[in-house]
């Protein structure tokens, strides 16, 4: 990830978008009503896509400023510039900015990576999250807020069932389709390329956060291009074009030697419409 403002070596562009940041936050905290005996502005933003939260606290040289201000802070421009500034491809950006404002001119800030608490946002703060910032892997908690679907009505079957070669997160975040519904819409599925293959491996003896079944799309030269796995404890993965959950991954054309010299897992060759049926009952999504 990229490193903390805080440290000596940051850019200076950093360096600018935090102290542009910080003057704007001081001069409305002036004008909409805050004391004039402040010592200590403590602000913290949380960021997910194009939604966001602010949490704001004053000091004052008799204790805490508890009165509202007259007009709210809200999201200065240098925020989403300083996202954009510090997005590492693959990897994503910032969640969290923690600024303290002393009233010498003092500024201290943190940035965090993990998922914002206690916030709550919604799947298309996430979506949007993912088409700005495109990750490698998709944490768990991004995972299941695109699936915190609870009704029949809110469940669809994805309308184009055929995957196609890119790099696009596009259509990240399917709902789960209901097994008798994915099976109905992976009838006619057609692989995307000639000469793909799909296979289904069993690993059983397999415990907690290991799979016990995986899916696999195979490309010609034997690595994989979409992947479903069902682990041990429970829990579904997937993987497809530039993006993944937490625990599942993309093999190259390597990884079939390894399976095939393990005696204790089971290969076996699959139609495409399994694979396909085991991919929409997961939830997932269009690679454009």
């Amino acid at each position: 990830m990229s490193p903390d403002p805080s440290s000596p070596n940051v850019p200076l562009t950093q360096l600018a978008l935090v102290q542009q940041i910080v003057e704007s936050v001081c001069g409305k905290m002036v004008v909409n009503g805050a004391p004039l005996d402040w010592t200590l502005i403590d602000l913290t933003w949380s960021m997910v896509g194009r939604g966001g939260e602010l949490e704001i606290g004053v000091e004052t040289v008799d204790g805490p400023f508890t009165d509202w201000l007259d007009q709210p802070i809200g999201f200065p421009p240098g925020l989403q510039q300083l996202r954009d500034l510090m997005y590492v491809p693959g990897e994503g950006t910032w969640f969290t900015l923690h600024l303290l404002i002393r009233r010498d001119g003092q500024v201290s800030r943190r940035f965090g990576y993990d998922r914002p608490e206690p916030s709550v946002y919604f799947e298309s703060d996430v979506e949007d999250e993912l088409r700005m910032y495109p990750r490698a892997t998709v944490p768990q908690w991004m995972y299941d807020t695109l699936h915190q679907r609870t009704t029949v009505e809110e469940r669809s079957i994805v309308n184009e069932s055929s995957p196609t070669h890119g790099s696009s997160v596009g259509g990240f975040g399917s709902p789960r389709t209901d097994r008798s519904a994915a099976i109905a819409a992976a009838t006619d599925f057609r692989p995307s390329e000639p000469d793909m293959r799909y296979i289904k491996v069993i690993r059983p003896g397999a415990v907690g956060d290991e799979p016990s079944v995986t899916w696999s799309e195979l490309l010609e030269d034997g690595s994989e291009w979409r992947k479903v796995q069902k682990f041990a404890d429970g829990r579904t993965g997937l993987a497809g074009g530039l993006i993944a959950t937490d625990l599942t991954w993309l093999e190259d054309e390597s990884f079939f030697e390894t399976l095939s010299a393990d005696p204790s897992v089971q290969v076996i060759e699959v139609a495409p419409s399994e694979f396909q049926t085991e991919w929409l009952a997961a939830g997932g999504w269009h690679i454009e």
